[in-house]
């Protein structure tokens, strides 16, 4: 069973399910209970992502990152729903800011036997992860994996220095490949800027197509001859087989949360 962090309504809720269409609620004061003194994996889905499609995405990649028992993996779902760059992007924008808030509070509420928490993340749920690391205590953020990362490429310059500082490690994957990043991303970027009033630049590119833009510690940009596409990250939200680029992903993530030096071969 995959337990959820459940952020699409009004208050954040526990669920555990199977990445089946429906999960069953678990009550908030028996969620401590369940961590066990165990490392939490958040995995954070990205935009476009509906909520049954979520269910089964983060069940596999539960399943595929194989963790051993020390960590717990938890799949959150947040309301990033419908790919329409300049009109949806800006309130999905907020939703991901919003929900990496709303993550650190329940966290920091409900989880308190859990000594590290860690994040693995793709495409808009890296700004959920990084806002979340941000407001978590700075001794309890361990690693921060963002893949595809749809996040301006000196975010951690700001705001989200304070991201890099608190985690014990970080590292990204980014492809010049990706062609949502490199088409849709600016668009909607500039439109959460002019709308919302967004505090980064909107003029920068993607930190998952470009990577950050002073160099970070364990940053990989994934050679062309690769061809990394935005969907070849976290696993498909169907029945549908794992790609051979979201198995190598998976990998790199697994071998990140768990050793030192992660391995891409």
């Amino acid at each position: 069973m995959t337990l959820y962090l459940n952020l699409r309504e009004s208050q954040p809720q526990m669920m555990s399910g199977d990445g089946g269409p429906s999960a069953r609620l678990i009550a908030d004061e028996l969620v401590d209970g369940l961590i066990q003194g165990r490392t939490v994996v958040f995995g954070v889905h990205g935009f476009n992502v509906r909520y049954k499609s979520g269910l089964r995405s983060l069940a596999r990649l539960d399943q595929e990152l194989k963790l051993p028992q020390s960590h717990i993996f938890v799949g959150v779902l947040w309301p990033g729903d419908f790919w329409v760059p300049v009109i949806n992007y800006p309130v999905e924008w907020e939703d991901a800011v919003k929900g990496g808030q709303s993550l650190a509070r329940y966290a920091r509420a409900r989880m308190g036997s859990a000594p590290r928490f860690d994040f693995v993340s793709h495409s808009l749920g890296g700004r959920l992860a990084l806002e979340g690391a941000a407001q978590l205590p700075d001794d309890r953020v361990g690693r921060v994996c963002l893949m595809a990362s749809a996040t301006d490429n000196d975010c951690l310059e700001r705001p989200y220095d304070v991201s890099l500082r608190k985690a014990e490690q970080l590292t990204g994957l980014a492809s010049r490949k990706d062609k949502v990043l490199a088409v849709a991303y600016p668009l909607g970027d500039f439109a959460g800027d002019l709308v919302f009033r967004d505090k980064d630049s909107p003029f920068r590119g993607a930190l998952g197509r470009y990577g950050p833009r002073n160099n970070a510690p364990l940053w990989l940009r994934i050679d062309n001859g690769e061809g990394f596409t935005h969907s070849d990250y976290f696993p498909p939200g169907d029945t549908g087989p794992l790609k051979k680029t979201q198995g190598k992903a998976i990998r790199y993530a697994r071998d990140f949360l768990l050793n030192d030096q992660p391995n891409w071969a």
